[in-house]
């Protein structure tokens, strides 16, 4: 099975996206705090570009319903979840904040994030072009 050609470059950002994950938490956990940051700023760059290509396609094709629904539930969720790991990081970065609280935040963030990619590909499956 291969993806649909619009597909294509959404499916480039995502690989970028979590890819880029990988190397910030390889660069975090290793502690090389300045490759970690750009790691960190690229992958959330990675992704305002994979959630733009997404919102495009959105547009342009019709997905089953209740995937769709519960792919966006997790989106948002992931979202809203990156703030509490941008905030505990900072705080570590300042010194006022504990790394093994920022870790929770960051293993919440990855679970959130991967369960939302697979239920895009999930969704993605269903795609159908809009006529008209």
């Amino acid at each position: 099975m291969t993806a649909h050609p619009d597909f294509i470059p959404l499916l480039w950002a995502l690989g970028a996206t979590v890819t880029l994950m990988g190397c910030a938490i390889a660069t975090g956990l290793k502690g090389v705090r300045r490759v970690h940051y750009v790691c960190v700023s690229s992958m959330f760059l990675a992704l305002g570009i994979a959630i733009y290509l997404a919102e495009s396609l959105g547009r342009a094709f019709t997905f089953d319903a209740v995937v769709e629904t519960i792919h966006l539930s997790f989106a948002w969720l992931t979202l809203m979840g990156a703030v509490p790991v941008i905030r505990s990081g900072i705080m570590v970065a300042r010194g006022t904040g504990k790394k093994d609280v920022h870790r929770s935040w960051v293993r919440l963030f990855v679970t959130l994030a991967v369960t939302a990619c697979i239920l895009g590909a999930l969704m993605m499956s269903t795609g159908v072009p809009k006529t008209g």
